[in-house]
């Protein structure tokens, strides 16, 4: 069996300790467990980085009205787990799918949600956040009657009212033209055709508007039909008998 060479030795013993220094314990960083990777290979150095990035994709409006709140979040690695923080509370697992909390008081509130990646158990160093506020003197916007959908005329006439709290006022807007004083009910005339969104909020009080406009959409049409028939008695008929078919478009 040949000896090796001296040089051999210290080639063998030089990737030895490259390799080693690549490789890594598990350290705490902000209380949660990562890898801490060496910086010997470029590869390590960018799976140690690799941290995610998380963001909230659905939360109330703000200012809400309701004392129930729901998230939904995602993060920009393959896979990730979650977890959520409401105001001064801890840390906690929040499920994939999203988080509810239900029973808030009213006031302000803070959600923050952070997410770790799944391929080397790195966390998010800056957690997603959402503020809003909760005042439940806010009412809600109900419209009860407005014009069919489709329809032949060019006028409008809708009916609405608030409900969950008091109202002092509302607002109106055609197509989104932009909300000014109006009261129940709310006429319009000489609309063109085509389609239409009439939007109302009530406002409290104090002038807060509910957050979430009523809105309803419908098509005025004066584009006459066309009347097609598709079928008929043969010309000249023997029969004293005729039916016929026909449709529009």
């Amino acid at each position: 069996m040949k000896k090796l060479s001296s040089v051999a030795v210290l080639l063998v013993l030089f990737s030895i300790a490259i390799f080693m220094s690549g490789c890594g314990d598990a350290v705490q960083r902000n209380g949660e467990e990562t890898l801490n990777h060496g910086s010997g290979f470029g590869l390590s150095q960018n799976f140690a980085t690799a941290r995610p990035n998380t963001f909230i994709n659905s939360h109330p409006t703000d200012p809400s009205n309701s004392t129930d709140a729901t998230f939904t979040y995602s993060c920009d690695k393959k896979r990730c787990s979650y977890k959520c923080k409401l105001d001064a509370g801890v840390w906690a697992k929040c499920p994939k799918s999203g988080k509810t909390y239900s029973g808030l008081s009213e006031g302000a509130h803070t959600f923050m949600v952070k997410a770790k990646n799944l391929a080397n158990d790195l966390w998010d160093k800056t957690p997603a956040s959402y503020s809003w506020t909760i005042d439940t003197s806010i009412p809600d916007t109900v419209i009860s009657s407005g014009p069919s959908n489709p329809t032949f005329s060019t006028d409008a006439s809708f009916v609405f009212s608030c409900t969950g709290a008091p109202c002092s006022s509302f607002e109106c807007q055609m197509d989104g033209s932009g909300f000014t004083a109006c009261s129940s009910p709310a006429n319009y005339s000489g609309l063109s055709e085509g389609a239409h969104t009439f939007e109302v909020r009530a406002k409290n009080a104090s002038g807060t508007p509910d957050p979430s406009p009523a809105s309803y959409s419908w098509t005025i049409d004066q584009t006459p039909p066309e009347t097609v028939i598709t079928s008929n008695p043969a010309n000249p008929s023997n029969s004293e008998d005729a039916s016929f078919s026909f449709t529009c478009n």
